[in-house]
């Protein structure tokens, strides 16, 4: 660390905590597990029903980190680093869909958080059971996958 004077000051390890930053973020999906299950609300953002962008909001609240209630808004929020292949993701990265037959190609018309796997877990519509878990690779998801953000 840096000290007042611009001298190099050190700190025995065993005062701080090192909690790696891929440890906190794999710690947005064990939160997300908490809700498997819980219903679809439209603009719902509580355990009392969840839309996409509420569920993912909600998630990263716990963790003390603000996001916009919204997909595209979270996407374009530029509170992390984008990733654009699925390759690249990690267990607790936000990914975005968007189909552009119903935004024109300009907004993201989903969005969850990825458990590692190929898998993420979402809140689906009302017919799908809420909060549920889904993989990338299956029809919708894998065809308008837009990118992952890592927080």
């Amino acid at each position: 660390m840096t000290c007042q004077y611009g001298t190099t000051g050190y700190i025995r390890s065993d005062f701080v905590d090192l909690a790696s930053d891929a440890a906190s973020a794999s710690g947005a999906a064990d939160i997300a597990k908490q809700y498997l299950g819980t219903r679809y609300v439209y603009g719902g953002s509580s355990p009392k029903g969840f839309d996409c962008s509420g569920f993912t909001m909600y998630v990263f609240k716990q963790m003390g980190v603000s996001l916009p209630h919204s997909a595209t808004s979270q996407w374009q929020s530029g509170k992390g680093q984008k990733l654009y292949s699925t390759s690249e993701l990690q267990s607790g990265d936000l990914v975005f869909f968007c189909d552009p037959s119903r935004s024109k190609g300009k907004a993201c018309s989903h969005a969850g958080i990825y458990m590692g796997g190929g898998q993420f877990i979402h809140a689906s519509s009302a017919n799908s059971g809420g909060v549920i878990v889904s993989t990338l690779t299956s029809g919708y998801y894998n065809t308008y996958f837009v990118g992952g953000m890592r927080v």
